[in-house]
């Protein structure tokens, strides 16, 4: 780890942190991977109730857990923020309630907070968004009714779990992962089809929600089509949604949720292709596009080496 810490502090700083991100959150529950190496314990693998062909967990003990990934942050930008990226499927309320004050109590004001500060963290941590898992929509067929009222029961608990801890806590919901017809083995590409999803959980989730996520890869289409065109048409879609249910901030405004690619870059391939100078030129185009759009808030570049998710 003491190479990590390393490869961090010497790296241009990053405002905030994606912990854990990508397919790797979905056999995690945060809760396994806090307090000393020698308690913790795999997330067991288990069906998700009332969710056929829905099976999460089965991580292991990893040592890279919670308090690591907060010194490799801090190791970064002593400001830094975090993003935990939850599996909202293994972790009951109770665990995300628990992983809540983990990171938000001060030392003296709980068990969990004292428990990170002997975990070395002593201050409060900074969150920055919360997001609930990753790539729902990927595991089969995004149109199925179980799916998409699945993950709005699901993601309902978990914000109200995480606002019991903090009541303005921001929440994001995993939008469409990208608009790829055959992400999700639909045979057809069509309109209909990329925007199923985020269609369907809209109406039950938009009234708690500040943000959704994209994962925009685009190899093979330009960043204007592959990223914007997919991001406008969301945003639009969700600006629509918030208008007739009449959601409101509070200044009484139409609330403004926000879009952040919490993957983001030229290729999905992790053999070091994302490194060259064509896929630089490619990020630095999209990161361009989203300057001209005050409602994309944010966004990672994965990956760089290997399974690295850091915002920037």
């Amino acid at each position: 780890f003491g190479v990590v810490e390393e490869a961090v502090r010497s790296a241009a700083g990053c405002d905030a942190i994606l912990a854990v991100g990508g397919g790797s959150v979905m056999g995690v529950n945060f809760m396994n991977h806090v307090g000393p190496y020698s308690d913790r314990k795999q997330t067991p693998k288990e069906k998700v109730p009332g969710c056929p062909n829905w099976t999460f967990g089965g991580a292991g003990a990893y040592r890279m857990g919670v308090p690591e990934y907060l010194r490799m942050l801090y190791q970064n930008n002593p400001d830094g923020e975090l993003m935990p990226c939850v599996n909202i499927f293994s972790m009951t309320p109770e665990d995300m309630e628990h992983f809540a004050h983990y990171l938000l109590d001060k030392k003296d004001e709980s068990e969990w907070g004292a428990l990170r500060a002997a975990d070395g963290i002593e201050e409060p941590v900074k969150v920055w968004y919360w997001e609930l898992a990753n790539e729902v929509d990927g595991w089969g067929k995004a149109r199925e009714k179980w799916r998409i009222e699945g993950y709005i029961k699901y993601a309902r608990a978990a914000a109200e779990a995480i606002r019991k801890v903090d009541p303005n806590a921001k929440i994001m919901a995993n939008g469409p992962t990208a608009p790829w017809g055959d992400f999700w083995n639909i045979e057809e590409y069509t309109p209909a089809s990329w925007t199923s999803w985020h269609m369907g959980i809209l109406p039950g989730l938009v009234d708690i929600i500040d943000g959704i996520a994209m994962h925009p890869y685009y190899d093979g289409y330009s960043p204007e089509f592959g990223g914007m065109y997919f991001a406008d048409k969301v945003k639009a879609d969700v600006d629509k949604m918030v208008e007739e249910q009449d959601i409101r901030d509070e200044n009484g405004n139409l609330k403004d949720i926000e879009i952040i690619a919490t993957e983001h870059n030229r290729f999905v391939d992790l053999s070091g292709i994302n490194n060259d100078f064509n896929s630089a030129m490619s990020v630095a185009q999209f990161w361009n596009l989203v300057y001209q759009r005050p409602w994309f808030t944010g966004g990672t570049i994965h990956n760089l080496d290997g399974q690295w998710c850091a915002f920037w």
